[in-house]
Protein backbone atom coordinates (compact mmCIF):
# COMPACT_ATOMS: atom_id res chain seq x y z
CA UNK A 1 0.00 0.00 0.00
CA UNK A 2 1.06 3.43 -1.02
CA UNK A 3 0.77 7.13 -1.07
CA UNK A 4 1.33 9.49 -3.77
CA UNK A 5 2.76 13.03 -2.69
CA UNK A 6 2.49 16.14 -5.78
CA UNK A 7 4.70 19.17 -5.06
CA UNK A 8 4.00 22.09 -7.56
CA UNK A 9 3.26 24.98 -5.19
CA UNK A 10 6.35 26.64 -5.77
CA UNK A 11 9.41 26.74 -8.00
CA UNK A 12 9.68 23.02 -7.43
CA UNK A 13 7.86 20.09 -9.32
CA UNK A 14 8.40 16.97 -7.41
CA UNK A 15 6.72 13.40 -6.75
CA UNK A 16 7.42 11.15 -4.35
CA UNK A 17 6.15 7.27 -3.81
CA UNK A 18 6.00 6.44 0.35
CA UNK A 19 4.35 2.81 1.67
CA UNK A 20 1.82 3.30 4.01
CA UNK A 21 3.06 1.06 6.48
CA UNK A 22 4.45 1.71 10.29
CA UNK A 23 7.91 1.34 8.95
CA UNK A 24 7.69 3.92 6.26
CA UNK A 25 10.01 3.80 3.22
CA UNK A 26 10.32 6.21 0.42
CA UNK A 27 10.01 4.26 -2.70
CA UNK A 28 10.54 7.30 -4.93
CA UNK A 29 11.51 10.83 -5.11
CA UNK A 30 12.25 13.58 -7.71
CA UNK A 31 11.99 17.31 -7.17
CA UNK A 32 13.25 19.47 -9.62
CA UNK A 33 13.26 23.64 -9.96
CA UNK A 34 11.23 23.93 -13.04
CA UNK A 35 10.46 27.48 -13.27
CA UNK A 36 6.77 27.50 -14.41
CA UNK A 37 6.90 24.14 -16.33
CA UNK A 38 5.26 22.12 -14.18
CA UNK A 39 2.18 21.91 -16.47
CA UNK A 40 4.77 19.71 -19.18
CA UNK A 41 6.63 17.79 -16.41
CA UNK A 42 4.54 16.89 -13.49
CA UNK A 43 2.15 13.98 -15.79
CA UNK A 44 5.29 12.49 -16.98
CA UNK A 45 7.05 12.42 -13.40
CA UNK A 46 4.53 10.47 -12.07
CA UNK A 47 4.41 7.95 -14.55
CA UNK A 48 8.09 7.65 -14.23
CA UNK A 49 7.11 7.50 -10.20
CA UNK A 50 4.64 4.00 -10.72
CA UNK A 51 7.03 2.59 -13.22
CA UNK A 52 10.10 3.24 -10.97
CA UNK A 53 8.12 2.06 -7.45
CA UNK A 54 6.85 -0.92 -8.43
CA UNK A 55 3.93 0.00 -6.99
CA UNK A 56 0.56 -0.01 -9.61
CA UNK A 57 -2.04 1.96 -9.33
CA UNK A 58 -5.02 -0.41 -7.14
CA UNK A 59 -2.33 -0.32 -4.38
CA UNK A 60 -2.60 3.48 -3.81
CA UNK A 61 -4.59 4.79 -0.64
CA UNK A 62 -4.06 8.30 -0.81
CA UNK A 63 -2.52 11.00 -3.22
CA UNK A 64 -1.02 13.82 -0.99
CA UNK A 65 -0.53 17.40 -2.65
CA UNK A 66 0.49 21.08 -1.29
CA UNK A 67 -2.27 23.54 -1.56
CA UNK A 68 -0.83 26.83 -1.42
CA UNK A 69 -0.04 29.47 -0.29
CA UNK A 70 2.90 30.62 -3.46
CA UNK A 71 2.13 30.13 -7.27
CA UNK A 72 -1.46 30.36 -8.38
CA UNK A 73 -0.07 28.55 -11.56
CA UNK A 74 1.34 25.77 -10.02
CA UNK A 75 -0.78 25.53 -7.09
CA UNK A 76 -3.89 25.07 -9.67
CA UNK A 77 -1.76 22.30 -11.76
CA UNK A 78 -0.95 20.28 -8.84
CA UNK A 79 -4.04 19.98 -6.95
CA UNK A 80 -6.06 19.45 -11.08
CA UNK A 81 -3.73 16.23 -11.26
CA UNK A 82 -4.45 15.32 -7.65
CA UNK A 83 -8.49 15.91 -7.94
CA UNK A 84 -8.05 14.16 -11.33
CA UNK A 85 -5.77 10.88 -10.24
CA UNK A 86 -7.86 10.39 -7.08
CA UNK A 87 -10.84 10.08 -8.84
CA UNK A 88 -9.31 7.88 -11.38
CA UNK A 89 -7.97 5.50 -8.61
CA UNK A 90 -11.14 6.13 -6.01
CA UNK A 91 -8.36 7.75 -3.39
CA UNK A 92 -9.00 10.40 -0.88
CA UNK A 93 -6.06 13.37 -0.98
CA UNK A 94 -4.51 15.09 1.85
CA UNK A 95 -3.82 18.34 1.39
CA UNK A 96 -1.18 20.21 3.63
CA UNK A 97 0.18 23.83 3.13
CA UNK A 98 2.91 24.58 1.43
CA UNK A 99 4.34 26.54 4.47
CA UNK A 100 3.97 23.62 6.84
CA UNK A 101 5.93 21.60 3.75
CA UNK A 102 8.82 24.17 3.84
CA UNK A 103 9.10 23.80 7.63
CA UNK A 104 9.51 20.72 7.79
CA UNK A 105 12.88 21.60 6.72
CA UNK A 106 13.62 21.68 10.20
CA UNK A 107 12.90 19.47 13.30
CA UNK A 108 12.10 20.06 16.72
CA UNK A 109 13.62 21.59 19.28
CA UNK A 110 13.89 24.59 16.85
CA UNK A 111 10.84 26.09 15.45
CA UNK A 112 10.57 27.22 11.81
CA UNK A 113 8.92 31.07 10.36
CA UNK A 114 8.18 30.55 6.82
CA UNK A 115 8.32 33.57 4.99
CA UNK A 116 7.41 33.67 1.26
CA UNK A 117 6.81 36.73 -0.90
CA UNK A 118 3.12 37.60 -1.74
CA UNK A 119 4.31 40.90 -3.55
CA UNK A 120 2.68 44.00 -3.29
CA UNK A 121 4.36 44.87 0.34
CA UNK A 122 2.47 41.38 1.40
CA UNK A 123 4.19 37.94 2.67
CA UNK A 124 2.59 34.26 3.55
CA UNK A 125 3.95 33.40 6.47
CA UNK A 126 3.56 30.98 9.66
CA UNK A 127 5.46 29.24 12.10
CA UNK A 128 5.75 25.46 13.01
CA UNK A 129 7.23 22.65 14.72
CA UNK A 130 7.90 19.76 12.98
CA UNK A 131 8.20 16.83 16.05
CA UNK A 132 9.35 14.59 13.35
CA UNK A 133 8.01 12.00 10.69
CA UNK A 134 5.50 14.25 9.08
CA UNK A 135 4.28 15.49 12.55
CA UNK A 136 3.73 19.53 12.40
CA UNK A 137 2.28 21.36 15.65
CA UNK A 138 0.75 24.89 14.27
CA UNK A 139 2.09 28.32 16.03
CA UNK A 140 1.05 30.69 14.19
CA UNK A 141 -1.76 30.22 11.66
CA UNK A 142 -0.75 30.66 7.80
CA UNK A 143 -1.85 34.46 7.04
CA UNK A 144 -0.63 37.27 4.49
CA UNK A 145 1.01 39.53 6.62
CA UNK A 146 3.31 43.14 6.74
CA UNK A 147 6.44 42.62 7.91
CA UNK A 148 5.66 44.69 10.65
CA UNK A 149 3.75 41.90 11.66
CA UNK A 150 6.10 39.27 10.94
CA UNK A 151 8.94 41.09 12.60
CA UNK A 152 7.07 41.49 16.10
CA UNK A 153 6.20 37.59 15.80
CA UNK A 154 9.18 36.44 14.72
CA UNK A 155 10.60 38.66 18.28
CA UNK A 156 7.96 37.09 20.08
CA UNK A 157 8.49 33.42 19.54
CA UNK A 158 11.99 34.06 20.06
CA UNK A 159 11.90 35.20 23.46
CA UNK A 160 9.89 32.46 24.56
CA UNK A 161 11.71 29.55 22.96
CA UNK A 162 13.25 26.82 25.43
CA UNK A 163 16.84 26.44 26.24
CA UNK A 164 18.68 25.07 23.22
CA UNK A 165 16.27 25.99 20.91
CA UNK A 166 16.19 28.47 17.83
CA UNK A 167 13.74 30.16 15.64
CA UNK A 168 14.58 29.62 11.87
CA UNK A 169 13.66 31.87 9.20
CA UNK A 170 13.05 29.98 6.51
CA UNK A 171 11.52 30.31 2.54
CA UNK A 172 12.01 32.83 -0.44
CA UNK A 173 11.57 35.96 1.31
CA UNK A 174 13.49 35.89 3.84
CA UNK A 175 16.14 38.52 2.62
CA UNK A 176 13.32 40.93 3.09
CA UNK A 177 12.73 40.13 6.64
CA UNK A 178 16.09 40.17 7.74
CA UNK A 179 16.53 43.49 6.10
CA UNK A 180 13.81 44.45 8.28
CA UNK A 181 14.76 43.40 11.50
CA UNK A 182 15.52 45.93 13.79
CA UNK A 183 16.36 43.64 16.90
CA UNK A 184 18.21 40.39 15.28
CA UNK A 185 18.74 37.76 18.71
CA UNK A 186 21.58 35.09 18.93
CA UNK A 187 18.78 32.37 18.38
CA UNK A 188 17.05 33.43 15.51
CA UNK A 189 19.12 31.99 12.56
CA UNK A 190 18.77 31.78 8.91
CA UNK A 191 17.92 29.03 7.00
CA UNK A 192 20.05 27.47 4.33
CA UNK A 193 18.99 27.72 0.67
CA UNK A 194 17.88 23.91 0.49
CA UNK A 195 15.46 24.34 3.57
CA UNK A 196 13.95 27.44 2.07
CA UNK A 197 12.19 24.96 -0.31
CA UNK A 198 9.78 22.20 -0.36
CA UNK A 199 9.84 18.90 -1.13
CA UNK A 200 7.73 16.30 -2.43
CA UNK A 201 8.73 13.85 0.49
CA UNK A 202 8.65 16.21 2.92
CA UNK A 203 5.03 16.40 1.76
CA UNK A 204 4.32 13.00 1.41
CA UNK A 205 5.52 12.72 5.40
CA UNK A 206 2.80 15.13 6.53
CA UNK A 207 0.37 13.56 4.02
CA UNK A 208 1.20 9.60 5.45
CA UNK A 209 1.07 11.17 9.40
CA UNK A 210 -2.48 12.82 8.41
CA UNK A 211 -3.88 10.20 6.64
CA UNK A 212 -2.85 7.45 9.38
CA UNK A 213 -5.14 9.95 11.16
CA UNK A 214 -7.81 9.55 9.21
CA UNK A 215 -7.01 13.47 8.21
CA UNK A 216 -8.11 12.92 4.78
CA UNK A 217 -11.04 14.61 2.61
CA UNK A 218 -12.95 13.89 -0.88
CA UNK A 219 -11.29 15.26 -3.86
CA UNK A 220 -13.67 17.58 -4.41
CA UNK A 221 -14.13 19.53 -1.05
CA UNK A 222 -10.21 20.30 -1.49
CA UNK A 223 -9.39 23.91 -2.74
CA UNK A 224 -5.89 25.99 -3.45
CA UNK A 225 -5.27 28.16 -0.38
CA UNK A 226 -4.48 31.49 -1.85
CA UNK A 227 -4.66 33.75 1.17
CA UNK A 228 -5.05 36.57 -1.33
CA UNK A 229 -6.64 37.56 -4.41
CA UNK A 230 -5.04 37.27 -7.92
CA UNK A 231 -3.47 40.57 -9.66
CA UNK A 232 -5.92 39.58 -12.13
CA UNK A 233 -8.65 39.20 -9.45
CA UNK A 234 -7.43 42.36 -7.53
CA UNK A 235 -7.43 44.19 -11.37
CA UNK A 236 -11.42 42.85 -11.27
CA UNK A 237 -12.12 44.58 -8.09
CA UNK A 238 -10.89 47.57 -9.33
CA UNK A 239 -12.45 47.80 -12.73
CA UNK A 240 -9.19 47.66 -14.23
CA UNK A 241 -9.66 46.26 -17.79
CA UNK A 242 -13.21 45.03 -17.06
CA UNK A 243 -15.61 46.09 -19.21
CA UNK A 244 -19.10 48.22 -18.41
Amino acid sequence: MALLALETSLVVCGVSVLTTEADTRILYARDEQLYRTHSTKLLPMVEEALVESGVPRQEFRAIGVSVGPGSFTGIRIGLATAKALARAWAVPLVAPNTLEVIAANVVSPDICCVVLDARRGMYYSGVYRHHGAGRMQTLWEAGAYNLPEIERAVLGFAQTLEPGARLVLAGDAISQVEAAMHKIRPNVVYAEASECVPSSTNLGLIALCRYRQSLFCDPEEVTPVYLRRSEAEEKRARGVGVDS
